[in-house]
């Protein structure tokens, strides 16, 4: 899977638009740099460069994979949301295994159940976020077509 970061883009990091991105090779892995063209007080370019981390994980790849996480870096996707989705589904399916098969210690498991106690508290602020954050984005939408018309 290639990376959905590219130029134009805002940055993951500090969240200006992306001028250039680099991608440094060292030892197989791939890094990834964005750059920022800035202008000083006094009239030159600077660069701002923020590290965006690995194109692809390849270290802790191992020790996260029976916990059904597979490790997404910066530039595997733009927002880190549907890397949340996927990391709580894929930890949901894998515990789902683990207590069917019996294989998850009792204690473990009494860790886990409060840690879920804790995220399930998050259902109904999210839900209400989740109606005025779109709200916001349709109020947004509108002001942005009403302004192309005039």
């Amino acid at each position: 899977m290639g990376t959905v970061l590219e130029p134009g883009k805002p940055c993951p990091r500090c969240n200006m638009t992306i001028d250039f991105l680099e991608r440094k090779r060292v030892r197989g892995q791939v890094y990834l740099y964005a750059w920022h063209y800035l202008r000083g007080p006094d009239g030159k370019r600077k660069i701002k460069r923020c590290y965006l981390g690995p194109e692809h994980y390849i270290h802790g790849q191992v020790t996260h994979k029976p916990m059904g996480i597979d490790l997404k870096g910066m530039g595997q996707d733009l927002e880190d949301i549907p890397r949340y989705s996927e990391y709580l589904r894929n930890v949901a399916k894998s515990l789902r295994n683990l207590i069917e098969d019996h294989t998850l210690p009792s204690r473990h498991a009494r860790a886990i159940a409060e840690a879920i106690e804790e995220l399930a508290g998050l259902i109904e602020p999210m839900r209400q976020y989740i109606e005025e954050k779109a709200k916001e984005e349709e109020e947004e939408a509108k002001a942005m077509a009403g302004g192309g018309k005039q």
